[in-house]
């Protein structure tokens, strides 16, 4: 997945946020990836990279211009080409009556859908274990054979 570039104040930066829930399905920004009741959904690239960009900022009027931004970036596109995606996306959705996705006329979108949003904890990443230390002779123990290697010496 390529790095998407969203205003500062989604709520995917710098948050821990790996997934967002909404009706039965859950999306996965970082995996690209739209669920429907655990079975992945078939959707475009870009369809995908507009739904991130709503649903990662609930309730937000998201303005035309920076959604053809977001999705097309250094291109020039017609605004009917993201009428169009988010015409799939609704359909995608079985959204008929703008429950996930609502048309400001003129302005933009906004993801109007009862949203919650998981986040998993930063792994931590623990000191490594040193179970034995075989030096050459420049190092401090050098020389030494480990104990279990005198055992196996002896039992011959």
């Amino acid at each position: 997945m390529t790095d998407m570039n969203y205003s500062s104040r989604t709520l995917l930066e710098d948050d821990g946020c790996t997934e967002i829930h909404f009706g039965p399905y859950r999306l996965l920004p970082k995996r690209h990836q739209l669920l429907k009741h655990g079975q992945p959904v078939i959707l475009g690239n870009r369809a995908l990279t507009l739904l991130i960009a709503l649903a990662s900022r609930p309730g937000e009027l998201l303005q035309k211009t920076e959604l053809l931004d977001i999705a097309w970036p250094k291109l020039v596109v017609e605004e009917c080409n993201l009428r169009t995606q988010i015409k799939t996306l609704r359909r995608t959705l079985g959204d008929d009556e703008s429950f996930y996705i609502a048309t400001a006329p003129g302005l933009g979108y906004r993801f109007v859908a009862p949203t919650w949003f998981e986040r998993t904890p930063k792994a931590l990443v623990k000191e490594p274990v040193v179970l034995g230390v075989y030096g050459c002779r420049h190092c401090r123990g050098a020389g030494r054979v480990p104990l279990f290697a005198q055992m196996g010496i002896q039992n011959r």
